[in-house]
């Protein structure tokens, strides 16, 4: 019962995090959100997987796998977002020689 009301309150946490990703006043604004609403997805599914009664062993994979992805989305995306590129800075200088 305690489990379902700590996952209840991160997810109200997380529709916080749903109007920052759509009034962020900038990009990096809005990826944070987007990072923040997946770590708290990813909380909610592991809490609920170790849950005695409740728990799924598959939510604590799903979790895990969500979490990857969302590194991997916010270093690509931040490298976006600071070099407009995804080349390396070699690669780009070559180009504009």
């Amino acid at each position: 019962m305690i489990a379902l009301a700590i996952a209840a309150a991160v997810l109200g946490v997380a529709a916080l995090c749903f109007v920052r990703l759509a009034a962020g006043p900038t990009l990096y604004d809005r990826a944070l959100a987007a990072h923040a609403i997946a770590v708290r997805c990813a909380f909610v599914m592991a809490l609920l997987g170790a849950t005695p009664g409740l728990g799924h062993a598959h939510l604590m994979q799903a979790a895990l796998l969500i979490l990857v992805a969302d590194f991997v989305m916010v270093a690509a995306a931040s490298k976006f977002l600071r070099h407009r590129t995804f080349q390396t800075r070699l690669a780009h200088e070559q180009d504009g020689a």
